[in-house]
């Protein structure tokens, strides 16, 4: 092949080649296909469709591998628990507490990198000097994560009623093994001012989404 170094065959056209002299590798073929990993559609690949498009494929579900050689399922790892049940205000005590209705927990299926997400109904009664925090607890290893507190109301001014608002926290979370997560919430300087409300009128959210 002129200007190009083969190693190969020409029948059928798929050939492995390496030219040009800038590193390149690939199928001196305009249709070949150049494949790093098996061909058979079961295995992870990563390879050019014969149209100058780099894919990445995996038969099995199985993309990324730790270094101890376990897989990470990057497919269907998305998902949201949302609480349609009517309740009346669940409100934050001066601890922090799981807050168990609505429901606000999740369990995230594997070892990875999350996005967790909440929308939340917060209520707070107004007329009094308070505000609300939530933070994750993860439930598997029975500990408060580090760094996940969030404010999501204060109320400074005692004149002012009560008062109903959306706060929607978010989280990046590493875990290494399948773990149950549930959103706790506090309330300073007054207990039972500041809360969850959720009925048909506003539910209440907790999700995730996995990074990697």
């Amino acid at each position: 092949m002129a200007d190009k170094v083969g190693i190969g065959t020409t029948e059928p056209a798929e050939m492995l080649t390496v030219w040009g002299g800038k590193g390149s590798f690939g199928s001196a073929y305009s249709g070949g296909r150049v494949y790093v990993g098996d061909d058979d559609g079961t295995n992870v690949k990563i390879y050019t469709d014969g149209t100058r498009n780099l894919r990445f494929q995996a038969g099995s579900g199985k993309i990324l591998y730790d270094a101890d050689g376990s897989a990470r399922d990057i497919y269907n790892k998305a998902s949201s628990a949302i609480d349609t049940g009517n309740s009346a205000i669940t409100y934050f005590g001066t601890s922090f507490a799981n807050i168990s209705t609505p429901n606000m927990s999740i369990t995230l299926p594997s070892a990875g990198t999350y996005l967790i997400f909440a929308n939340l109904r917060v209520v707070h009664d107004g007329n009094i000097n308070a505000f609300g925090v939530v933070q994750l607890y993860n439930n598997t290893t029975s500990a408060v994560i580090s760094n996940t507190i969030r404010m999501i109301i204060e109320i400074a001014n005692t004149g002012i009623e009560f008062i109903v608002t959306m706060a929607n926290p978010m989280w990046l979370v590493t875990v290494t093994a399948e773990n149950s997560i549930s959103l706790q919430g506090k309330c300073y300087n007054a207990a039972d001012t500041v809360g969850l409300s959720n009925d048909s009128n506003g539910f209440n959210e907790i999700g995730y989404i996995k990074l990697f």
